[in-house]
């Protein structure tokens, strides 16, 4: 586990699980793959399109 600047520990999966939740809610409200890139900081679109379609 990670510790937050907090000193509380945080989980990997769980953040993992976050970032999926927020893309996967951007995609289904619309938004466009270049915002939702950018958001998550993924490298390239082909891998949001891989993960969110």
């Amino acid at each position: 586990m990670k510790k937050h600047e907090s000193g509380k520990h945080t989980s990997s999966t769980a953040t993992r699980r976050f970032r999926h939740s927020f893309g996967t809610l951007l995609k289904a409200n619309g938004e466009d793959v270049k915002t939702v890139q950018e958001l998550l900081r993924h490298a390239n679109s082909r891998i949001t399109l891989d993960v969110y379609t």
